[in-house]
């Protein structure tokens, strides 16, 4: 037997106990708590305490966990866990958010603001965006769609409610939200996924006493758990979930200071919570914006188009004037009207006859699309009401010239 062998051979052959693992883990939390007290430019911690819960497994748990101990350790006195909602919105008709109007019916919907008896209204990503014009919304429905970001005030929210079915305690109020979509639930560029969704990330206050509030997120179309998810499913730290999450993270620890920096603010409360929650959601877009930059649709074409303020209408309105039954599509995904015009163009209107916008349609496209079954052919009914709609709606005579 050889003698004075050393402890890294004399443990070679040992299996791995609990502790081992454990004490790897404790050593990778200690270093981890050191860099980001140099980050933070504090002093590390000198004792922490664990609280992990076993009821819960995987990386959504731990991601959470960790938002917490590092809480915990930095912001000793503060409540460790963000309070995050996830998708139900108050309905002051119903006085619940556990009705069928606190949620979208479709998870490409997002939120639109309230009607006179305080139900929740509900609109899909594209009627968002015939609304408010987006920059990229013309790439929704090119070969590869992108992605859209847009961010809405309060003020751009429709707000039909009646008096009596405002906010009271503990109710919320929705003060501006980033819109996103269309996403995949893996949160990466890949765009072959028919279970596209609308990410909706809400701002709202809470009213906790006379004069004061609570700010929070609120999360719509994914959960937190299904962002950590994704984010535990990607390698390294700067996938698109991953970012995201750590966004999120960041953006509802700036919420929870929100009091110490109104307070720092001039003018009334209704002014310093305007300017806070506008810087906010600009950062916050701003932020989303660059997560997903390679999925944002941004040609120059569509730029010039977007800031111009001009479509071509007219073109759309001429080439639909004649077009016969075969050549008018409806494109399930989107669910809208797909006119096929003179020279590769194609020209798409809202259900309602709206022109969202028009494109150049690449050589084979029409018929990848019948095949996959994304455009579908459109019935006689159908087409006789698109015919109509656009008649009134450009003020031109279309007629049947089949």
């Amino acid at each position: 037997m050889q003698m004075g062998a050393s402890k890294s051979s004399r443990n070679r052959g040992r299996k791995e106990q609990p502790s081992d693992r454990i004490a790897q883990a404790l050593r990778m939390i200690h270093g981890a708590l050191k860099s980001e007290a140099a980050r933070r430019g504090r002093d590390r911690p000198n004792t922490i305490t664990l609280d992990l819960a076993f009821d819960e497994t995987g990386e959504v748990s731990w991601h959470r966990s960790a938002d917490v101990l590092i809480s915990a350790a930095f912001e000793p006195g503060t409540d460790p866990s963000p309070e995050y909602e996830h998708g139900p919105l108050w309905c002051f008709q119903c006085k619940t958010d556990g009705c069928g109007h606190s949620r979208p019916d479709d998870p490409r919907q997002t939120f639109a603001g309230y009607t006179a008896t305080g139900k929740p209204k509900w609109l899909g990503l594209l009627d968002l965006c015939l609304t408010f014009r987006p920059q990229g919304m013309d790439s929704l429905f090119g070969p590869k769609p992108s992605i859209v970001v847009m961010a809405l005030t309060d003020n751009q929210l429709s707000d039909e409610r009646l008096p009596q079915f405002t906010e009271g305690h503990g109710t919320h109020r929705v003060l501006g939200q980033i819109v996103v979509g269309l996403l995949n639930p893996k949160l990466d560029a890949s765009s072959h996924h028919d279970d596209k969704r609308t990410l909706t990330i809400q701002v709202l206050s809470v009213k906790t006493g006379e004069g004061e509030f609570e700010y929070r997120l609120n999360l719509i179309g994914f959960t937190l758990n299904e962002i950590a998810d994704a984010a535990s499913k990607t390698r390294g730290g700067r996938s698109p979930a991953e970012r995201l999450r750590r966004l999120i993270s960041k953006t509802q620890a700036r919420l929870h200071a929100a009091p110490q920096k109104l307070a720092t603010l001039t003018g009334t409360q209704e002014e310093r919570r305007a300017i806070f929650i506008e810087k906010t959601l600009k950062t916050l877009k701003r932020d989303v914006s660059q997560i997903f930059s390679s999925q944002i649709g941004r040609t120059e074409h569509a730029r010039v188009r977007h800031l111009s303020g001009q479509r071509p209408t007219r073109k759309a309105w001429d080439d639909s004037k004649r077009v016969p039954l075969e050549r008018v599509l409806y494109d399930k995904r989107h669910k809208t009207y797909v006119v096929i015009g003179k020279r590769s163009r194609a020209h798409i209107f809202s259900p309602a006859g709206l022109h969202v916008t028009s494109l150049r349609l690449q050589s084979g496209e029409i018929d990848r699309k019948l095949k996959r079954e994304r455009w579908v052919q459109v019935t006689q009914d159908d087409y006789e009401s698109l015919m109509a709609k656009l008649k009134s709606r450009g003020d031109t005579r279309v007629v049947n010239d089949q």
